[in-house]
């Protein structure tokens, strides 16, 4: 058995009795998908509704570009689509990839002579959604050329289901997380989306229909960034319900607070704090190494006030919060939820030293992900008053001057907080 051999059977498993989709953008729009800026990682084209009829998402899409030097064909994973007017609907293609192969005109496959087939090369149409059969074989005949199976083995890693292995998958979960917040679904649409140049998981996750088209852009109007370390910023809504989410790059926000999320839940003014942390496996047990940066997060975490004297109805007032999931197990797979102070009783010494959590003692003592969400919905948890204040004036401030506060800049600040309250 060659190398080749297994991938291109998970490639025809996952694509048998799928229809795929075959974007023509014309020689305009060609132009523009190049100087798109976060090309080739990702972009988003629009189409009429009725020619997306048929496609499913987390497929391959074969495109082809018109340029001044000629045709160029590129595989990419067609990730999702969302209705952006009345008539109209933006698709997103991610991981486009260059293959050699056949201009569209020339490609042959069971229906190539058809009249519909003839009739989209011939009509103004950019986007066709083959039948089941036509759309595995044009696979077929493009990842059986050597030249392309290096973007078709790509291809196929991006189309995997998600695992937690990676911070992108972390925080895709977290923003998951986000939504569940204020009771909607995780593949629920943003009600605006702001990207800042740097991969973002907040491009897997569509706009809102009736919203605006997304944003690709580097300015964010209200702050005036013209270059940011943050790599997205979305706002989702259920009725009077608003949550807006932040993903960084383990960059500004994340040196000042020591989270991968930040929270603002508007309707109670309160922010969540959330640390993720991956257990990996230990014989038949799973468990999570209190490492370096683990105790810098949890220093920076145990600035935030944790007391305060306008908490309202809060269980309590603390704002930071541990989430500890199975490396590589699906991300379906909520994992556990613990606060900062809990973690102390945890830990346990190993054997050549060092500190751990493991996961017995967290199936013990966590809060599920369902009750988490529903608690911090309803305003029960999270940080209130002055603390919130401050800490969405950190926030605010680091996205305006694209810059990681100082840790003392920092600590002086929520200690302001503290003292206020006390």
């Amino acid at each position: 058995m060659t190398p080749w051999e297994p991938i291109e059977a998970e490639l025809r498993k996952r694509h048998k009795g799928k229809r795929i989709l075959i974007y023509r953008p014309d020689r305009h729009n060609s132009v523009q998908i190049k100087k798109y800026s976060r090309w080739p990682k990702a972009f988003t084209a629009a189409c009429d509704h009725r020619r997306l009829h048929g496609a499913i998402k987390n497929t391959i899409c074969i495109f082809e570009l018109s340029l001044e030097s000629g045709k160029e064909l590129y595989a990419a994973v067609y990730r999702m689509s969302s209705a952006v007017a009345t008539t109209s609907s933006s698709f997103r293609l991610i991981s486009c990839h260059r293959i050699v192969g056949p201009t569209l005109h020339r490609l042959k496959f069971k229906s190539s002579e058809g009249s519909m087939w003839k009739g989209f090369l011939k009509g103004d149409s950019d986007v066709i959604v083959p039948d089941k059969v036509d759309s595995l074989a044009i696979l077929e005949s493009l990842w059986s050329l050597e030249a392309n199976r290096k973007a078709f083995e790509s291809l196929l890693e991006a189309l995997r289901t998600t695992v937690y292995n990676e911070m992108r998958d972390l925080q895709k979960a977290s923003i998951e997380t986000s939504l569940a917040l204020i009771g909607l679904p995780r593949d629920y649409g943003a009600e605006v989306v702001h990207l800042f140049g740097e991969e973002s998981p907040l491009e897997d996750f569509r706009l809102h229909e009736d919203s605006v088209i997304e944003h690709d852009a580097r300015v964010f109007p209200e702050m005036g960034i013209s270059k940011s370390e943050i790599s997205g910023v979305a706002t989702f809504r259920n009725g009077k319900q608003v949550v807006q989410v932040i993903t960084a790059n383990r960059r500004p926000l994340e040196k000042c607070l020591g989270a991968d999320l930040v929270i603002f839940n508007q309707t109670f003014n309160s922010v969540l704090l959330v640390q993720y942390k991956m257990l990996n496996p230990d014989g038949e047990s799973w468990e999570f190494h209190l490492d370096d940066q683990f105790w810098g997060e949890h220093e920076r975490l145990c600035q935030i006030p944790k007391e305060s004297t306008d908490v309202g109805y809060r269980l309590n007032s603390e704002a930071s919060y541990f989430k500890f999931v199975r490396r590589n197990t699906s991300t379906n797979n909520h994992g556990f939820v613990v606060p900062l102070t809990q973690l102390g009783g945890l830990q346990y010494n190993g054997p050549r030293g060092g500190k751990y959590i493991r996961e017995q003692e967290l199936n013990r003592q966590h809060i599920s992900h369902e009750t988490f969400c529903n608690l911090a919905r309803m305003g029960y948890l999270g940080s209130a008053g002055t603390v919130s204040d401050q800490l969405k004036s950190i926030c605010r401030d680091v996205l305006k001057s694209n810059r990681a506060l100082t840790f003392a800049e920092v600590t002086r600040r929520l200690d302001s907080a503290r003292s206020h309250h006390e």
